[in-house]
């Protein structure tokens, strides 16, 4: 990904988010859609550095589907957190010796 276009994507919707609550434009559902979906790329934006550290690209798909999961259906979270839990339980782990 490139951090600068993540940048502008999540400052863009922010600004959508912001024309739509002071000017009326559109509904409730697209405004606080806007923020959600902005809101999230913000966040990946400044995790962006750190996520392409990541070598394991199946933890990082998880946690960014958590991510998501949390700011579309918030009532899911709790699954989504026993899910990424039975993971970190139940996935290999090298052998020492």
């Amino acid at each position: 990904m490139h951090r600068p276009t993540v940048g502008l994507i999540a400052l863009v919707l922010l600004a959508g988010a912001a024309c739509c609550y002071f000017f009326g434009w559109g509904s409730t559902a697209l405004e606080s859609a806007f923020w959600r979906v902005g809101l999230v790329m913000a966040l990946l934006w400044l995790a962006l550095p750190e996520l392409m550290g990541v070598r394991n690209k199946l933890l990082l798909g998880i946690f960014l589907t958590v991510v998501l999961v949390a700011a579309i259906k918030p009532k899911f979270l709790p699954l989504a957190v026993l899910f990424c839990l039975a993971y970190a339980v139940l996935r290999p782990r090298r052998r020492s010796g």
